[in-house]
């Protein structure tokens, strides 16, 4: 075996083996020398310097032994360097465990290849990352045993892409470490945690494998492995204040910059992943009050998985706080304690839109639902309408209710009134008759006006069938009641 030199520096990676038989004579040779080497070989920056700039390069200033450096001339595409070989250990017991190596360039200081020394199978590891929302976690992901580690979860079955800010095309996200800690991978973070997250909380919950049941559904093809896996795609578009599900993959934008942060929080995520939940279970017509229920149920399951990480103290009731208005405490995308505190939503099925916005007002109508599920849980009345306080049975039991009811009794185009019927029937199921769970799922109902409410609701100014004092409605009251809406404020007529 032979080294390369060049002006007595040794040449990375260029070596001739001389194969020699019993007799000694030459039966061939092997060789990778890199001919016409154009490097000055005089030295700029020296060794100390270069294990400076080395350590400043790396994510962590961890270092368990003294760093060394040898002096290398390293040939890159076209372009010879004279380089220091930097080697660092850091092998102090954790996770991140490493012997980075960093070839830090003679003459102008650059890091100019990064690598390192750690020999290990490849495979599955548990590595952390920085997170925007949920500060340092851990996270699941792939060590190709090579240098790279891949932000895929092998275990569960999802991996995690950034789509650049365009919405044309997307990366899988990767390191050089188990340790994804620049600021770029954040919402990577984030989106990968969630969802891994969401996946366990189904599993320990309810046992289920998956949104689907059977571990699936799945996008993207597996870059480590067969098959395909549920994929997160963070990042998407530019300034994109919106957060999406299709089968198999979320869309995660990273705001707008203004009114929204990184639509990556483990409400958002966990609502997104929630659709694909109810994609199985009912699978929901995106439309009315079909769509309404798709919207509410997703609501619940964010709420869900929020208060599953954060327990029962979290603000579970509103969605996305920390992504809306980062700046402003205490408001939220919506509240399900307090639907109308939005402006937009409704809390009363008397005043439910019907009209052809929002898909007939998903996200508008969802609010009926969303407190009615407050109230089971929680107790209480009616946050706007008073009305006969009622008895909460607690989350778990609110959530064991409606998870059953979605799987087994609903049907695609659910209304309300079959949204009760169903939560009813789960909870005589789960509870029996006379219980205080259906009693608790009964006046919850009452409360927000679907089937079995008697009486004119009150409904709030704004609100979309409020009527004014001056219409002459059949209660006397000043509002509308059964069938009737009140026509530009001065009669009411029949919807």
């Amino acid at each position: 075996r032979f080294q390369q030199r060049h002006h007595g520096i040794p040449v990375r990676g260029a070596e001739v083996i001389v194969h020699l038989d019993q007799n000694n004579a030459v039966v061939g040779i092997t060789e990778s020398l890199e001919p016409q080497l154009n490097v000055d070989p005089r030295v700029a920056v020296d060794e100390a310097d270069a294990i400076t700039l080395a350590l400043d390069s790396l994510a962590r200033s961890t270092v368990s032994d003294p760093p060394t450096a040898e002096l290398q001339v390293l040939r890159r595409g076209p372009v010879d360097h004279l380089v220091w070989r930097v080697r660092i250990p850091q092998m102090d017991g954790t996770a991140d465990a490493d012997i980075p190596v960093r070839w830090v360039s003679a003459h102008t200081g650059e890091v100019v290849l990064a690598g390192t020394d750690l020999r290990h199978a490849a495979g599955p590891v548990t590595g952390t990352g920085v997170s925007n929302y949920s500060g340092t976690v851990d996270i699941d992901v792939y060590d190709d045993g090579a240098g790279t580690v891949i932000m895929e979860d092998t275990v569960r079955g999802i991996a995690t892409y950034s789509a650049g800010n365009t919405t044309s095309s997307a990366s899988i996200v990767t390191d050089s470490n188990t340790h994804f800690s620049a600021s770029s991978q954040a919402e990577a973070v984030d989106g990968h945690y969630a969802a891994h997250q969401f996946f366990v909380f189904l599993d320990h919950t309810f046992g289920r494998d998956g949104l689907d049941g059977s571990g699936g559904p799945t996008y993207a093809s597996s870059l480590v492995g067969s098959g395909s896996v549920f994929t997160v795609i963070v990042d998407y578009g530019y300034l994109q204040a919106q957060a999406a599900y299709a089968t198999g993959i979320i869309y995660l934008g990273d705001g707008d910059g203004v009114n929204y942060g990184p639509m990556t929080s483990t409400d958002i995520v966990g609502h997104e992943l929630g659709h694909g939940v109810n994609e199985d279970n009912a699978g929901f017509l995106y439309m009315d009050e079909s769509g309404a229920l798709d919207e509410h149920f997703a609501d619940v399951y964010g709420a869900a998985l929020e208060r599953y990480l954060e327990g029962s103290a979290a603000d579970h009731w509103n969605l996305g706080e920390d992504v809306y208005t980062p700046g402003v405490p205490g408001d939220a995308i919506r509240s399900m304690d307090d639907p109308t505190s939005d402006g937009v939503s409704v809390d009363h099925y008397d005043d439910r839109y019907t009209g052809t916005l929002d898909n007939g007002g998903v996200h508008v109508n969802s609010g009926i639902g969303n407190l009615a599920f407050v109230l089971v849980a929680d107790g209480g009345n009616h946050p706007t309408d008073g009305g006969t306080a009622i008895t909460g049975v607690s989350f778990d039991t609110a959530l064991a209710i409606w998870h059953r009811a979605a799987e087994h009794y609903l049907t695609s185009s659910a209304t309300y009134a079959d949204a009760r019927t169903a939560t009813r029937t789960a909870a005589r199921d789960l509870y029996g008759d006379g219980s205080a769970e259906l009693e608790a799922v009964d006046g919850a109902w009452d409360l927000v006006g679907v089937a079995g409410a008697s009486g004119c609701h009150t409904s709030l100014p704004g609100s979309y069938n409020y009527c004014t004092p001056s219409c002459p409605c059949d209660d006397g009251d000043g509002h509308c009641s059964d069938d009737t809406e009140c026509d530009g404020g001065a009669t009411c007529s029949a919807d």
